[in-house]
């Protein structure tokens, strides 16, 4: 048995096996080269393949102990660091975003609604379960937007609200995390038009004491609002499309966003004041599409359209590491460990656990 992995029924289990071990296991028979091929698995990178086709998003519980994929058929739950699958759900629809309670109970999830007609709103199911029986809790559906986006859900650090969807062009949905009612709406209608826009993801970030919320505005700003009287705090300028992925730091003094054109960007929370522009190697078809800031905030980690992670100093700007092993470009999401010890990131066709100080990957999973 794989250490860390305990494979389900029907369940393939692979490894990346040493060169250095071929040799030695060829040379014995067939019955013996199993038992060998099965002892020295711990010498490479656990692998484990299971039955979810296409990750689309993904979230680390605040404890780390569970891990939730959402896919092009459903939602799977899993147990952090073994990869133990505790249950799946199947949906109708693609699972777009995943969030869990900041205590580790539930996990929310919103589905695609986009295959109505362009010229109408597109409702998205968000759903709640257990996280810990899979039963379902509540459910109901947000009439957004754009027929090919959705806005991303983020409960609140205290638990008792959940950004759930986009009523207006940049007008934000707080629901009641309990119950699914309507709580309030904060944000303010923008100019512009969502024609022509394609896919959009609008990301939503709470701060840590929960007195502000963060999200991309249709014009390309990013605002930051007073979650108690509704109040614009500050603008950022300088992304070139929608906030896809937004991070506080772990203190709120520092907001990180990816902006486009192969560019990370890191503001002052309170003033909107630039602190520094991250670039990968000046290539602006080189795109950031997730970030994410070490629970210690020294590190801001941000996956990029090529399939790599970018760790980051935050108080230089400077690359410390680059995690590469990916097979697919786009990093969809990336999330540190509560030690900082290990950061997970998903691509459409794996998730991968990686050690940060290191760089070495320690567990893949793969969809089929």
């Amino acid at each position: 048995m794989l250490p860390g992995i305990v494979p389900e029924p029907g369940r393939l289990v692979r490894c990346n096996i040493k060169p250095r071990v071929w040799s030695a296991c060829f040379a014995l028979c067939s019955s013996l080269f199993v038992v060998l091929l099965l002892a020295t698995c711990s010498a490479g990178e656990p692998t484990a393949t299971p039955g979810p086709e296409g990750f689309v998003d993904l979230a680390l519980s605040r404890d780390g102990k569970f891990l939730a994929v959402g896919t092009n058929l459903g939602l799977h739950v899993y147990q952090v660091p073994s990869f133990q699958r505790l249950w799946s759900a199947s949906t109708q629809h693609r699972v777009v975003s995943v969030a869990f309670s900041p205590d580790g109970y539930k996990v929310a999830v919103k589905l695609d609604g986009s295959e109505k007609s362009p010229s109408e709103f597109a409702t998205h199911t968000v759903i709640l379960w257990d996280v810990r029986t899979g039963e379902q809790l509540q459910s109901w559906e947000e009439d957004e937007i754009c027929e090919t986006g959705w806005a991303m859900l983020a409960f609140s650090p205290d638990g008792t609200r959940l950004v759930s969807g986009q009523t207006k062009i940049s007008i934000m949905l707080v629901r009641d995390a309990a119950t699914g009612a309507r709580a309030y709406t904060i944000g303010q209608v923008s100019e512009g038009s969502l024609a022509g826009s394609g896919y959009i993801r609008w990301d939503v970030a709470w701060s840590p004491e929960g007195d502000r919320l963060a999200f991309g505005m249709i014009d390309h700003t990013v605002t930051i609002w007073d979650t108690a009287t509704g109040k614009q705090l500050s603008v950022m300028e300088g992304n070139v499309r929608a906030a896809q992925s937004l991070a506080f730091s772990p203190d709120g003094t520092l907001l990180a966003s990816e902006m486009g054109r192969g560019k990370v960007i890191v503001w002052q929370a309170e003033t909107g004041k630039t602190l520094h522009v991250l670039e990968l190697s000046g290539d602006m078809l080189r795109t950031s599409s997730s970030v994410a800031f070490s629970p210690d905030g020294t590190l801001l980690a941000s996956g990029w359209n090529v399939g790599t992670i970018i760790l980051w100093n935050v108080e230089t700007g400077e690359q410390v590491r680059e995690l590469k092993g990916h097979t697919e470009k786009v990093v969809f999401g990336v999330a540190f460990a509560p030690d900082g010890d290990t950061l997970i990131s998903g691509t459409g066709s794996e998730i991968i656990m990686w050690d940060v100080k290191t760089g070495e990957r320690l567990y893949t999973l793969e969809s089929q």
